[in-house]
């Protein structure tokens, strides 16, 4: 319920109460033998409300730095955090608050647990930034 609320707020929809009601009666009726919901088979009148009809916000030129390396042109067989990246990223995830998972990847990346933290949140947010 909470997924679709969220969804529905992306499209600053002015009567949410409205479309939530439209959906729930269409779902009803659609549902009373079993029926398949697909997008194709919705009425229009639901998916109106979900166009994109906003111009798409975007950060003003003039503030986005330009010298800054995209992550896009970014080599990272010449990277020179590329080997300990792969690393992180075959071990998946870990817990900063087990010393025992701390203290295992900074075996395998031979490097202290503050040094490989601080390079890895420099990467993921650097990472975050540039899709924004």
């Amino acid at each position: 319920m909470s997924l679709l609320h969220s969804h529905m707020s992306q499209f600053e929809i002015e009567q949410p109460q409205h479309i939530w009601s439209r959906i729930v009666g269409f779902a009803e009726s659609s549902n009373q033998h079993s029926g398949i919901i697909q997008y194709n088979n919705l009425p229009e009148d639901i998916t109106d409300f979900f166009k994109d009809n906003k111009t798409k916000k975007k950060i003003p030129s003039e503030l986005i730095d330009k010298s800054r390396q995209s992550i896009n042109e970014i080599d990272l067989n010449q990277h020179e955090d590329a080997t300990y990246l792969a690393l992180l990223v075959l071990v998946g995830s870990w817990s900063d608050k087990n010393e025992s998972d701390t203290q295992l990847i900074s075996e395998l990346i031979g490097l202290p647990y503050n040094e490989w933290i601080k390079k890895r949140r420099i990467y993921w947010l650097y990472q975050i930034i540039h899709y924004l």
